[in-house]
């Protein structure tokens, strides 16, 4: 009898240890799988946070982007209306091609045009072929290719051409284009033309010296006839 409780007390405690290790494994089951969902949850907080970052950057990259846009629009619109401006009350208005010229040479140059009450600007060719459709001249789209500047002449309507046209035989890399003279497109073999006339000063002595006699007064008067009707 004594035999059978020891065995019974022994199978018993088997019994109870097989159920404390079966509760200690599934309680580190529990452990371990709540381990795991606490780490895919702090995978999912570190993504969201990583994508609430980038929707950030993404936003201030709009905005940013927006505010460039912004300036640029903005400064295209300023820019169009200057140079609309500049085309207006210029006697003419040259484009010219300066790809090749050194620093120094196109520094020359503006010093050149300024003692003939003239400037050079450079704009984008896009901004002076707007500008030019606002006040007429669309025409002046033909010349707006390549790296371009534009010569504005405020006084003098041959001055800046023939200033150009002698700049250009001693510096090769320049290219006289075409342009806007006296209010009328001219084409690159027409500014040629007008490079050879006379100023203002120059056609008034021209007239002075046809008026000296009543011949001459009476040539020149044919001849203006003539010269309109070829026209």
């Amino acid at each position: 009898m004594a035999e059978y409780n020891n065995s019974e007390m022994q199978n018993n405690e088997i019994q109870r240890n097989a159920r404390e290790n079966e509760r200690i494994n599934n309680e580190k089951e529990r452990i371990t799988n709540e381990i795991e969902r606490d780490a895919r949850e702090q995978i999912r907080i570190e993504k969201e946070i990583e994508r609430q970052e980038n929707e950030v950057v993404r936003q201030q990259r709009e905005l940013d982007y927006q505010e460039f846009k912004d300036e640029l629009t903005s400064d295209m619109t300023a820019h169009k209306n200057e140079v609309s401006e500049e085309l207006k009350s210029s006697a003419s208005s040259i484009v010219v091609e300066y790809r090749g010229l050194t620093v120094e040479k196109i520094s020359e140059l503006r010093r050149e045009l300024r003692k003939q009450d003239a400037s050079m600007k450079v704009y984008k060719n896009s901004v002076v072929s707007r500008a030019a459709s606002k006040v007429g001249y669309s025409e002046l789209d033909a010349e707006l290719t390549g790296p371009n500047a534009i010569v504005f002449s405020k006084t003098d309507s041959t001055g800046a051409a023939k200033l150009l046209t002698k700049f250009a035989k001693r510096n090769e890399e320049l290219v006289v284009k075409g342009g806007i003279v006296e209010g009328k497109y001219v084409d690159a073999k027409e500014m040629k033309v007008v490079a050879t006339l006379p100023n203002k000063e120059g056609m008034l002595s021209m007239l002075l010296s046809c008026l000296q006699s009543p011949i001459r007064s009476f040539a020149c008067a044919v001849k203006a006839v003539a010269d309109q009707k070829q026209n």
